[in-house]
């Protein structure tokens, strides 16, 4: 079964699909009834145009797995299958504060002041 997972927002909506050729019907008098192509609706298709090729379909329990273990799959291009994913390593982040000469000037000052009112 396939996950049926559409939302007209994301996917666009649920378009008609109509004749590719004529039909012919008879009336109660036996008289004959031609529909041209493309004038009757003979059932519905999702426009497809929103969704990003490569077009893969899954499983209800793929897409359940999927939902479950986001950030450790993801789609194959080659094979357009759903498969296990190891994220490399984020690199990590090293935050050095910079430190002027005028900075250090000032604390240095404020120590030294807090130095002389604690020993009053």
């Amino acid at each position: 079964m396939l996950c049926r997972c559409y939302v007209d927002v994301i996917h666009g909506k649920e378009v008609p699909v109509y004749n590719t050729d004529p039909i012919i019907t008879q009336d109660a008098e036996g008289n004959d009834i031609i529909q041209e192509a493309g004038t009757v609706p003979v059932g519905t298709t999702y426009d497809l145009s929103a969704i990003p090729r490569p077009y893969v379909s899954i499983t209800e329990a793929e897409h359940v797995d999927w939902m479950a273990n986001q950030s450790t799959r993801k789609i194959d291009i080659k094979t357009k299958k759903l498969i296990e994913y190891t994220p490399p390593e984020p690199a990590p982040v090293i935050i050095t504060p910079s430190v002027s000469q005028d900075l250090a000037d000032v604390w240095e000052a404020i120590f030294a002041l807090s130095s002389e009112k604690g020993g009053e």
